[in-house]
């Protein structure tokens, strides 16, 4: 009878080759914690790779807040870091090394883990987020370090920066040299929703 193995080694050598270059969740890196400011000056960083461990580049990653109505995200403009999607997804595609660094202007804060992060569809994580800007309202300003302060000695993960699991002094710390930021200046002219192959396109 003749063997089966090498057909299915065939197979096996056929799945790799269709995975390279194909976001892999596990292999891929994520940053525990999801921190915006108005300013935009807090990066959260993705490093999408396939099941290979390596980097995929041209992968569209979207950082979806739309489970997060806590969160607000600052007016689009030619200037952000990102694209708008949407009102409440952002985008931007890899590099060679498959990352992708988000300096995310928002505000706000969401709990249950309501931010999902992909890269080409494929669920990466799930993140709660914590701002500088308690209240959402894209200012940094006393009321944020008051709502801060209320939530010393808890879990909540609004006001857990460090996401070590209990809001400790050094959180409510964390919110006083973000005091003022705001939002950057509206472009004059109307930023448009690219399509996703412009979107690829911009960031190539």
């Amino acid at each position: 009878m003749r063997s089966c193995l090498p057909a299915l080694a065939l197979i096996a050598a056929s799945s790799t080759v269709c995975a390279a270059n194909v976001p892999n969740p596990v292999d891929s890196t994520v940053d525990p914690c999801l921190v915006v400011c108005p300013a935009g000056e807090i990066v959260f960083h993705v490093v999408v790779l396939d099941i290979n461990h390596t980097p995929v580049p041209n992968s569209v990653v979207t950082i979806d807040f739309c489970g997060c109505p806590g969160v607000a995200l600052c007016p689009a403009s030619t200037t952000d870091p990102y694209v708008h999607l949407n009102s409440c997804q952002i985008a931007k595609v890899t590099g060679v090394d498959g990352r992708a660094d988000f300096g995310i202007r928002a505000g706000g804060g969401c709990s249950s883990l309501g931010a999902r992060v992909y890269a080409d569809g494929i669920l990466l994580a799930q993140r709660n987020v914590a701002s500088p800007d308690q209240d959402g309202n894209l200012m940094v300003l006393l009321p944020d370090l008051q709502l801060a302060d209320s939530k010393r000695g808890s879990t909540d993960p609004t006001a857990d920066f460090d996401c070590d699991g209990l809001v400790a002094d050094s959180d409510v710390d964390f919110v006083v040299p973000h005091g003022k930021h705001t939002c950057p200046p509206t472009d004059p002219t109307a930023v448009t929703r690219p399509t996703w192959g412009a979107l690829k396109t911009i960031y190539r």
